[in-house]
């Protein structure tokens, strides 16, 4: 009782002494993770946005390019997305409660293999307080579906919640006697049982042992890949990307890999650092300007900042450099990366001298 007391008095300090920057942030990026992560809101298709700038805001948003708060801040969520719960029900929650489904089967079938057995034995030998029992089942199979469904299921939340599931099924068999005290008489249904667990564990087992071998191989593919995006800024002191956010997947937090050699300061376009507050510092040290669109006409300006963005990226960036009246306009320049779908561009800027420029 004292430790949730505690806990919820510790809450509430957070909450209360955060401030108001932290605040906006923490709104803003449930808003996005509603939008871009759980597709628990929705916008209108492309087609039926009149405004052009509301389409600009639509396609960098669907492209995690969150960059410039005055196209996609709190007022676009507010004029353009919405949770639309009846397209919800009849499109999005169908396909992530397969996804659900098939992915609980592929990664845990052990665990729910040994939940299924414990079932079976309750069932079977209806001990005094079974209701509770599968009440308690009935709450596992809900809480595990609906995050599936309503948000996500990441293994860092699964494995846990199997866990403990586990974990309570054998604490209720335990004090109603249901686990033998003495190992069993050899018979057909106790073989059967013991080469279900037998195979069902070494498969499990070469499933692990697979799914690291992909994982390292992905990992040493994004490490790759993230040292050619930046082999290829050159000795540029910036660098300007929308494809470096992707080479960070697979890799592990306990884990940090060194910075590779390359421009030392960089400016991500997509992903979540996009919209963290220190994005509007870095513009202001970089252009001293906070606002997106100078920033980036400023940037096309200088000799050392080197461009390298995927083609969506290069539409969207030369979209708010038109908007933003400076007459730079980025161009492709080279070939693309090996494996790579991001390019390398250079900026060309009416009445500024080309010699200028690398």
């Amino acid at each position: 009782m004292l430790a949730g007391q505690l806990l919820l008095v510790g809450a509430l300090a957070l909450v209360v002494g955060q401030g108001e920057k932290a605040a906006a942030y923490r709104r803003f990026d449930t808003q996005v993770a509603s939008f871009n992560d759980y597709r628990l809101t929705t916008a209108p298709p492309a087609t039926r946005v009149l405004n052009p700038t509301d389409r600009l805001a639509l396609a960098a948003a669907r492209s995690w390019m969150y960059s410039d708060s005055t196209l996609t801040g709190e007022a676009f969520f507010g004029r353009l997305v919405r949770a639309r719960p009846a397209e919800f029900l009849r499109r999005t929650a169908p396909a992530k409660f397969g996804r659900t489904l098939k992915g609980l089967g592929r990664d845990y079938f052990p665990l729910l293999l040994l939940l299924g057995l414990s079932g079976l034995v309750v069932g079977r030998r209806r001990p005094v307080g079974q209701r509770l029992f599968w009440l308690v089942q009935a709450g596992f199979i809900g809480l595990l579906l609906g995050l599936g469904t309503l948000l996500k299921l990441p293994p860092r939340a699964a494995l846990p919640l199997l866990d403990f599931w586990l974990l309570a099924n054998l604490i209720f068999m335990v004090r109603r006697g249901l686990l033998p005290r003495r190992p069993p008489v050899a018979g057909t249904s106790h073989y059967l049982a013991g080469l279900a667990l037998l195979l069902s564990t070494g498969a499990y087992a070469y499933k692990t042992t697979h799914r690291r071998h992909i994982l390292r191989q992905e990992r040493a593919a994004n490490e790759q890949q993230q040292r050619r995006l930046l082999a290829a800024a050159g000795r540029s002191a910036v660098l300007v990307t929308d494809g470096l956010a992707a080479t960070y997947k697979s890799n592990s937090p306990f884990a940090p890999v060194l910075w590779p050699p390359g421009p030392k300061q960089v400016l991500m376009l997509a992903g979540w650092p996009s919209y963290s507050p220190a994005q509007s510092q870095l513009l202001a040290a970089l252009a001293g300007t906070r606002v997106f669109g100078p920033a980036l006409a400023r940037l096309a300006t200088r000799a050392d900042v080197a461009w390298l963005l995927t083609p969506g990226g290069a539409r969207l960036v030369n979209a708010r450099l038109a908007a933003s009246g400076s007459g730079c306009r980025l161009r492709p320049v080279a070939t693309r990366l090996p494996e790579s779908a991001v390019r390398r561009y250079k900026p060309s800027c009416i009445g500024l001298n080309p010699a200028g420029r690398p």
